[in-house]
């Protein structure tokens, strides 16, 4: 069970680990949804295996998003030319714009593409998931790109194991977009 998504979204999210399907693991995601009543279950599978994606199907799985895993190994970091900004971790005080810049980001989320979520509660969804980050209670940290002592890029981070973390959300204000700001942003976060 997904216990944030289904407090946010106010009915049971569940979330499918298993990467191949089986007969056997369709007959006990059947048994875990009547027994949890889960109206949504996010499955991300090997779109290779050919017997996942034909059982899928048949269970009435609706695809609405593809997921893509970028690794890099990062080294100095990158610099920026203009000293109007700088880098660092967002605080209390910048949750607030950073939530106005997550309503306009995420038009192509899997949750939008879906079609059942109203997108007022979307947009909650991830203006909630920025201000967990910033506290550290989702996320483990929100890093930034200021411009003025306002955030205009952010990047959510969950530490992983020792030396490396994930990214949960990216995303940098339109108006500094195109300018190399996001590669920046990016390449000091860690």
């Amino acid at each position: 069970m997904l216990d944030w998504d289904t407090r946010f979204f106010g009915f049971p999210v569940a979330y499918l680990s298993c990467r191949y399907l089986s007969e056997s693991v369709i007959t006990q995601i059947n048994r875990f949804i009547g027994n949890n009543r889960v109206r949504l279950v996010e499955y991300l599978y090997n779109c290779h295996d050919d017997r996942s994606v034909k059982l899928a199907e048949q269970q009435d799985f609706h695809f609405t998003d593809i997921r893509l895993t970028f690794d890099i190994r990062l080294g100095k970091p990158f610099e920026v030319a203009d000293s109007k900004y700088f880098f660092g971790a967002a605080s209390e005080s910048d949750v607030p714009q950073l939530q106005r810049l997550t309503r306009t980001m995420y038009k192509d989320s899997r949750y939008y593409y879906d079609g059942h979520f109203d997108l007022e509660k979307i947009n909650g969804f991830y203006s909630n998931w920025i201000e967990k980050a910033v506290r550290g209670t989702f996320d483990d940290q929100c890093l930034c790109l200021f411009s003025e002592n306002r955030p205009i890029g952010f990047c959510s981070v969950k530490f992983t194991t020792p030396g490396s973390a994930s990214i949960g959300l990216f995303g940098m204000d339109p108006e500094f977009a195109g300018q190399g700001l996001g590669k920046a942003l990016l390449f000091n976060v860690f």
